[in-house]
């Protein structure tokens, strides 16, 4: 899945006032995050792409892309003061422990990091 592949998604479910440059970088955002977090819980995670346009891969696959439509329309909603963002914010959170649970299913090398004790 592409960036723009993201953007015509949400286009077709609610068009938008914001610019595709602006849920650009929510969809970046997004991947740059998801990726930091699988680097730092297993060893076969993918690098960040250096800059992100139109036709950069994104980092979560099918079945679990829908993840970023959820992202996107959610910050529309939080940006534009509208009342369905609570919504929104719960469709996407469900949707991203989803993707993480399949993703910790599907990979098999985690990161051994040592446990430290807080007290």
């Amino acid at each position: 899945m592409t960036v723009k592949m993201v953007l015509e998604r949400v286009a077709r479910v609610r068009p938008l006032a914001f610019e595709d440059e602006t849920q650009m970088e929510w969809v970046a955002e997004l991947d740059e995050q998801l990726i930091r977090w699988a680097q730092e819980c297993f060893e076969d995670a993918p690098e960040v792409p250096e800059k992100y346009d139109e036709d950069t891969m994104l980092f979560v696959t099918s079945p679990h892309t829908r993840v970023y439509d959820l992202y996107v329309l959610a910050q529309a909603d939080a940006m534009g003061k509208e009342d369905d963002y609570n919504n929104s914010a719960e469709l996407f959170n469900h949707a991203l422990v989803e993707f993480k649970k399949f993703y910790n299913r599907i990979s098999t090398r985690r990161v051994n990091k040592p446990i430290k004790n807080v007290w």
